[in-house]
C-alpha cells in the first residue's frame, strides 16, 4: 500500500522513538553490563551519559510528532464531521487533543528529568504519560469504532480496541511494581525485571497503536494556507471529490 498524504506521520514517530529508546538501551549494554540490571527500565536508561543526551534529543522531538500526530487526528475528526452523517461532539474531539497532547507533555517531563535526582518530577511526568497515553487511545478507539464504516474499516477498529486493551493490561503490572519498587525499594530483581518488562511493552503499545492511523493520515495532507485563519491539514483533493459527488 503506497504511503500517501500524511501516513508517513505516525511511522515516524513511532520508528523515531523506538529506534532512540533501543539505541540507549544497547548503549547502557555495552558500557554497563549490569548483572543485576538485565532488562533496565526506559527510565533508569536516562539517569547515565550518553543516554541522558540521548534520552533528551530523541524523546523532545517525540513530543513534537506526538503533539503533531494527535492535532492532525482533531483535524481529521473536525473534517469527517462536517462530511458524513456521523458527527463528533467539538467538546469530546478537544477533549481527545487535549488529553493527547497531556501524554506527551508528561512523556517529556519523563524523558528529560533524570529519576535518581528529581525521583517525585519524574515520577509525575512519567505516570501522567502512561495514564494519559492509555485514556488517549481508548478514547481513539472508542471514537473511531463508533465512526465505523463511515471514516474507517470494522478491521482496523477492532485492532484498535486490542492494542488499547492490550496495552491496559501491561499497565497495570507496570504501575503495581512501579509502586512495590517505591515503597520496598530496589532489593528485588524479580520486580524489578517486571516493572522494566512491561514498562517497555506498555510504550511499544502506545507507539503501535498510533501506527493504526495509517488510513486515516492517507486521506490528509498539509497546503499552504492563504492567510493565518485557515487550516493547514486538509482532505487530500482525491479523497474529498467523490464526497462532493450526487
Amino acid at each position: 500500500m503506497a504511503c500517501e498524504g500524511l501516513a508517513i506521520l505516525p511511522f515516524i514517530l513511532a520508528i523515531w522513538t523506538i529506534s532512540g529508546l533501543v539505541t540507549s538501551l544497547v548503549i547502557y549494554e555495552v558500557l554497563h553490563q549490569d548483572p543485576k540490571h538485565i532488562l533496565p527500565t526506559i527510565s533508569y536508561l536516562g539517569n547515565f551519559k550518553p543516554q541522558i543526551i540521548i534520552h533528551a534529543v530523541v524523546i523532545t522531538i517525540s513530543t513534537i510528532l506526538g503533539i503533531v500526530t494527535a492535532g492532525a487526528i482533531y483535524r481529521f475528526m473536525q473534517l469527517k464531521s462536517q462530511m458524513s452523517d456521523f458527527n463528533i461532539s467539538p467538546c469530546c474531539a478537544k477533549a481527545s487533543f487535549i488529553t493527547g497532547c497531556l501524554w506527551c507533555i508528561g512523556f517529556e517531563i519523563a524523558g528529560i528529568v533524570p529519576s535518581n535526582q528529581y525521583g517525585l518530577v519524574h515520577a509525575i511526568g512519567g505516570g501522567g504519560a502512561y495514564l494519559f497515553g492509555e485514556i488517549y487511545i481508548i478514547s481513539l478507539a472508542v471514537i473511531t469504532y463508533r465512526a465505523s464504516p463511515r471514516w474507517n474499516s470494522k478491521t482496523v477498529c477492532n485492532i484498535r480496541i486490542g492494542l488499547a486493551s492490550i496495552t491496559l493490561i501491561f499497565l497495570l503490572p507496570f504501575a503495581v511494581c512501579t509502586i512495590h519498587l517505591q515503597v520496598k525499594g530496589y532489593g528485588n530483581p524479580t520486580i524489578y525485571f517486571i516493572t522494566a518488562l512491561f514498562e517497555w511493552l506498555s510504550t511499544f503499545g502506545l507507539l503501535g497503536f498510533m501506527l493504526t492511523f495509517f488510513p486515516e493520515f492517507q486521506q490528509l495532507t498539509f497546503r499552504r494556507p492563504d492567510n493565518w485563519k485557515e487550516n493547514w491539514i486538509v482532505l487530500r483533493q482525491k479523497i474529498q471529490d467523490p464526497e462532493d459527488l450526487p
